[in-house]
């Protein structure tokens, strides 16, 4: 009666087990689901109304790439601009007045001609060239723009994808960290059964190893979690939970 007793406590206690597992793996395919369907409706609203867009915008201030991209975007709005005026550059007005014409002499040279001239010099090619040169220049200018602008939106789709994963995984070792701490809890008991007698080696074996399973994906989430934050502080340049520290004092002095 009693070994029946203890079989049927320890079946209840792994169907109690059992269920913490099923949940925990549902709520991970939810949370994994929810983010690839649409990670911004899905993943903490709060989250990324406040943070997650500042943190985006602390990136784009810190990547040299996108600094250079826009610096070569803004030199060829300058090119291009001054492109559209070269026409003054190339035309020439010249002119002159015969210096008897300023300074007269009565007696001589009352009637040398021409007293003065002026005239426009400009080359021909002019009205083919120049536009084509203002297009060209203009094209230039708006591929630097585009260039700039990728390198922008690739920098968010980089930073927002990083946050997603950081929050999840968040949430991930918070279930996870229950899980072993159950585990954990009912090892003990495992352990005291077994060192009675009330338990055999292979159940004890078997529980162990239940554990340990849980402790390695608890390490397997927590590292999955340190990456995605290493990740994070290398693209916005400083330490995450600073940053994030940061944002929330900015917003509450706003909402004052």
């Amino acid at each position: 009666m009693k070994a029946e007793k203890l079989n049927f406590n320890l079946k209840l206690t792994e169907m109690v087990f059992m269920k913490r597992i099923i949940l925990f793996v549902v709520l991970s395919v939810t949370v994994l689901w929810s983010y690839s369907q649409n990670p911004i409706v899905h993943a903490a609203p709060m989250l990324v109304d406040t943070i997650a867009e500042r943190l985006v915008a602390m990136a784009i201030e810190n990547a040299p790439e996108i600094k250079s991209a826009q610096n070569l975007a803004t030199a060829s709005k300058y090119a291009y601009k001054r492109q559209k005026t070269e026409y003054l550059d190339i035309i020439t007005i010249r002119g002159n007045v015969n210096e008897f014409t300023i300074n007269p002499d009565k007696d001589n040279f009352q009637n040398l001609y021409p007293r003065y001239n002026f005239g426009i010099v400009f080359p021909l090619g002019i009205f083919v060239n120049l536009p084509k040169q203002t297009k060209a220049a203009y094209y230039q200018y708006q591929a630097k723009e585009e260039d700039a602008n990728t390198e922008t939106k690739e920098m968010r789709k980089q930073v927002l994808s990083l946050y997603h994963d950081y929050v999840m995984n968040l949430k991930l070792k918070d279930i996870q960290t229950k899980i072993v701490n159950d585990y954990e809890l009912m090892n003990s008991k495992y352990e005291d059964k077994f060192k009675s007698g009330q338990l055999s080696l292979e159940d004890f074996t078997n529980a162990n190893m239940q554990y340990y399973n849980a402790i390695t994906r608890q390490a397997g989430i927590e590292r999955d979690l340190g990456v995605t934050k290493a990740g994070l502080e290398a693209l916005i340049g400083m330490n995450l939970d600073q940053a994030i520290f940061q944002i929330l004092s900015e917003k509450s002095k706003v909402g004052k």
